[in-house]
């Protein structure tokens, strides 16, 4: 079977998506295959209703240490005024994951819209329930399913919502020509200034809705990519990822239409597959 990411397929299943009824099937794979959780799964639906309140725990950031590029186009040393720059831009880069947590609850309302029917409040992760989790993100527990489930009872409400860096990197765009000349990149053509020193920010992220009785209602995990300049900043960049996650996830929600009628899945319906998202 041909695996597509689910970006390359938003716009004419948007288009059809109230006209589905049981039986469709989404295959979909990760944008940019890296490295997956150590269930070998980057996927895992199982079509249940969930509304109610639904606690949001800030971000975990479990990707490496960054590291201050002071590299030049030329290969001459960075002028002091450029080296405070890059610091600071780095410092924005290591800001962007609690950024994408905060703004993940508003983009999925955004995209969903009535067809959501939760309420999101922001809740704190206990310290213990976070250091398990981060284990198993990096692939330190096999159990990335039960150690969500631990987690969401431990959090309460309805359900909870996760969700997670595991790879960020920040690449200086001066890097790649002179001022005043634009580059293109996986982001969208950028324009170089030594003042506002932009980086090219690709991050892997994922995010899980857990039911408080610990099941996994919905987990996806993809890279994406972003500009990072002083005008936005760590908030918009978030933002920006925070969005195009919830782009491919809101497939999900409008696709089904047992998450919006109230429909809950056969106790025997396989709930995660390799590579795939199941909807049937």
């Amino acid at each position: 079977m041909i695996a597509w990411s689910l970006r390359h397929v938003r716009e004419p299943l948007l288009a059809i998506a109230h006209l589905l009824a049981i039986g469709l099937w989404l295959s979909g794979c990760t944008h940019r295959p890296m490295s997956t959780p150590a269930d070998g799964l980057s996927f895992a639906f199982g079509a249940r209703p969930t509304r109610g309140e639904v606690r949001v725990v800030p971000a975990l950031a479990v990707h490496a240490p960054l590291e201050v590029n002071l590299d030049s186009y030329l290969g001459a040393s960075l002028p002091h005024q450029r080296e405070l720059v890059r610091h600071a831009r780095t410092r924005a880069l290591a800001e962007i994951p609690r950024a994408m947590g905060l703004a993940l609850p508003g983009e999925v309302n955004s995209e969903l819209g009535l067809t959501w029917g939760g309420q999101f409040r922001s809740h704190r992760l206990p310290f213990v329930a976070q250091q398990r989790l981060a284990d198993a993100l990096v692939g330190r527990r096999p159990d990335l399913h039960a150690v969500l489930a631990e987690a969401a009872a431990a959090v309460g409400g309805e359900a909870t919502l996760f969700s997670w860096v595991t790879d960020l990197r920040g690449d200086p765009l001066t890097l790649r020509g002179l001022p005043g000349e634009t580059v293109e990149t996986t982001a969208g053509p950028v324009v170089l200034d030594h003042r506002d020193e932009p980086f090219l920010v690709t991050a892997r992220i994922g995010m899980a809705l857990v039911t408080r009785d610990g099941e996994v209602v919905l987990r996806y995990e993809d890279t994406y990519d972003a500009i990072l300049s002083e005008d936005g900043g760590a908030d918009e960049t978030g933002r920006v990822l925070a969005r195009s996650l919830v782009q491919e996830i809101v497939l999900v929600w409008a696709t089904d239409p047992r998450l919006w009628a109230g429909e809950p899945s056969p106790p025997d319906a396989p709930r995660q597959r390799r590579g795939a998202l199941s909807l049937r």
